[in-house]
């Protein structure tokens, strides 16, 4: 019969999805996200807020969602920055927060707070759709999703998991019918060491943006492109691990996250093929963050203090469009309905 461990041995896409970190545990706790690290995503997303403003028509209410809101600060520096410019507006927008652990602490009454997992949550509470803005900041990158690695004869199998000591093997291969052998040949093929099928994923994205009536949904996570799969840029899979701020070996025992970049130009084509009147964009982070970020050097002479918090300012706006850090995260935007901006893909 084997060992207890062995009899515990089960597909990783089961094992992560059960193993229950967020009820239990803050993500700012286990490691940094470009939200943490600086207020500028924020303002960015101010701006398009802004944008959906002028873009939608009528007198109809305009709700501002973050899925997988976390402890609401994303939410909560959007709302002040609206609030210090046009307090009308600010109370004019319905602003909500997703996530399945309960309200946070502090969180502004402004805020409304639906817990649950989504787009069950949506179906549930706006079954009729919103317009406005949804977004969904590292949302994507922690839904579980299938584990594949070839073997020496080249066969695509599942990687099972220990969920007790993380320890892996190699489960059944797919069926070439299988769905999730379907999604790895149109996305990620050919599949050189590892791989991680994006079909839950693409599926939830697709999910969350039927919901909007009329305007913008927002995706923002470490992603990768089919050409950089297709290169073997991540032939060794992307499946990750971390706890306490530092990375750890994935063991899906609830003690620490685990994650893997999002395939988000499959989660872009299921939107883009499914949605009339919708214009689909995908950008590096470290592209949409491209304003001017550096203070006048003359400010340092007539307004040192102002210089100087714009220069601190100016070096966590730098930490988000690192390269090999935060840069790297890809926005996903889909505008959907009204009159649109962007190209389709």
């Amino acid at each position: 019969m084997g060992t207890a461990g062995e009899r515990a041995v089960r597909p990783w896409f089961e094992a992560w999805g059960d193993c229950d970190f967020y009820h239990h545990h803050q993500p700012a706790a286990h490691f940094d996200t470009s939200v943490t690290m600086s207020a500028h995503v924020a303002d960015e997303l101010t701006l398009v807020l802004h944008s959906v403003r002028q873009r939608l028509e009528g007198d109809a209410p305009i709700s501002v969602v973050d899925v997988g809101a976390g402890g609401g600060q994303l939410l909560t520096d959007m709302w002040q920055q609206v609030m210090a410019t046009d307090i009308a507006f600010a109370q004019s927008v319905h602003w909500i927060g997703i996530d399945i652990r309960s309200r946070p602490l502090g969180l502004p009454t402004s805020i409304e707070w639906w817990q649950g997992d989504a787009p069950g949550v949506l179906d549930t509470h706006a079954p009729n759709g919103l317009r406005g803005l949804i977004l969904a900041h590292e949302w994507l990158d922690d839904i579980a999703c299938p584990v594949v690695q070839a073997d020496e004869g080249e066969c695509i199998r599942e990687v099972w998991v220990d969920p007790v000591t993380g320890a892996e093997s190699l489960g059944p291969a797919l069926a070439p019918e299988s769905p999730q052998m379907q999604w790895l040949q149109k996305w990620w093929w050919p599949v050189r060491g590892r791989a991680e099928v994006g079909e839950p994923r693409d599926l939830a994205w697709q999910q969350v943006c039927a919901r909007v009536i009329e305007g913008t949904a927002i995706a923002i996570d470490y992603g990768h492109t089919r050409e950089e799969r297709v290169n073997g840029d991540f032939a060794a899979g992307t499946l990750a691990a971390y706890r306490g701020g530092r990375q750890v070996r994935p063991i899906p025992d609830g003690s620490c996250n685990i994650t893997a970049h999002v395939a988000l130009d499959a989660c872009a084509a299921i939107v883009s093929s499914g949605a009339q009147n919708t214009a689909t964009t995908i950008t590096r982070q470290r592209d949409v963050l491209h304003r001017d970020l550096l203070p006048s050097a003359g400010r340092a002479m007539t307004d040192p203090r102002r210089y100087l918090a714009e220069l601190g300012r100016a070096n966590k706006v730098l930490g988000v469009r690192r390269v090999h850090g935060p840069g790297s995260f890809m926005w996903l935007r889909h505008d959907i309905g009204g009159p649109l901006r962007g190209q389709d893909l």
